[in-house]
């Protein structure tokens, strides 16, 4: 990105939030007219909130405030932290892709499902609960051919971080499923697939990717446990109202970028699996030539809102 961006001759700073408040500062004026002023200042970047006209806000990592801090107060000054930021990013007037909050909100798993299934997508039977005999009664409905899958980050801990993958679930997994009491689980409808589907959504713009795995591996089950060389990328080429839909979608979220995964079966129906609205796709560039960062460079500088 920032190649691209220095190729366009665009002004741009790179800002860490996990600099903050240890080793960046930020100040926030509104005055009573309601205007907005401040600036943001830590290593190697200074700009004002006045500056800003587009965002691109990628994956920030958590702030860094001091150890030596209680947890108590550790958590508070993560807290006052996030709120001060938020406060900022709500107060100004710049494209983004995409706003945290919409981010948040776009991230819900059942909104996005409903929100696909409306736009005419087919979706996989869903049942989240925390309920063991509910979840027994799904088993036995779908045949036992049903997925665990997470409703969050996907990551387990915050030492050293576990991703957790969509996973089969079976007869003897029910046994356990008392523990569904410490925290809900979203369980899917298994649906047999040729291949999956990774879509991009940049604007206007759409770029899919087929990604095929060994029809017995893992990767089959989850291409996300990302062993690349049993994995094939080739590009798809989606229908035109498939890819209508897919923009349709991602408006209906309020978003500007996002990643949408299907499932293509045999038959050629594409069945809806998820939207992740700040999802990566770094990978598909370096296994297959789309211009994926450059239509999002493009997209951040023509909507860059001048002040």
């Amino acid at each position: 990105m920032v190649r691209c961006l220095k190729r366009m001759s665009a002004a741009f700073e790179r800002f860490h939030p996990k600099e903050f408040p240890t080793k960046a500062r930020m100040d926030l004026t509104i005055s009573p007219n309601g205007s907005v002023i401040g600036d943001v200042v830590g290593p190697g970047v200074a700009f004002g909130w006045e500056e800003v006209g587009s965002v691109w806000y990628r994956r920030p990592e958590p702030y860094s405030v001091p150890p030596t801090l209680s947890i108590e107060e550790q958590e508070f000054a993560t807290a006052e932290s996030s709120a001060a930021f938020y406060g900022a990013w709500r107060t100004i007037g710049a494209f983004w892709v995409n706003h945290p909050d919409r981010n948040r909100i776009a991230a819900s798993k059942a909104l996005q499902i409903v929100s696909a299934q409306r736009r005419g997508f087919s979706i996989p039977k869903t049942l989240f609960t925390n309920d063991a005999e509910k979840l027994s009664t799904f088993y036995d409905e779908m045949n036992g051919n049903i997925v665990y899958k997470t409703m969050s980050q996907g990551i387990l801990g915050r030492g050293a971080f576990r991703s957790v993958f969509t996973s089969r679930v079976k007869r003897e997994h029910l046994q356990n499923g008392f523990l569904l009491s410490n925290g809900p689980g979203l369980f899917q409808e298994m649906i047999p697939k040729a291949c999956d589907l990774r879509v991009t959504v940049i604007g206007e713009r759409v770029f899919a990717v087929e990604i095929r795995a060994e029809p017995n591996s893992k990767e089959n089950l989850d291409w996300r446990r990302f062993d690349l060389a049993n994995l094939k990328h080739s590009a798809h080429c989606l229908t035109c109202d498939i890819e209508k839909r897919c923009l349709q979608l991602v408006h209906d979220l309020n978003l500007n970028y996002a990643a949408i995964d299907f499932i293509l079966r045999d038959n050629g129906e594409y069945v809806f699996l998820e939207v992740n609205p700040n999802g990566q796709y770094g990978w598909i560039e370096d296994v297959i030539d789309m211009p994926i960062t450059e239509t999002l460079a493009e997209l951040l500088v023509r909507h860059t809102i001048q002040f």
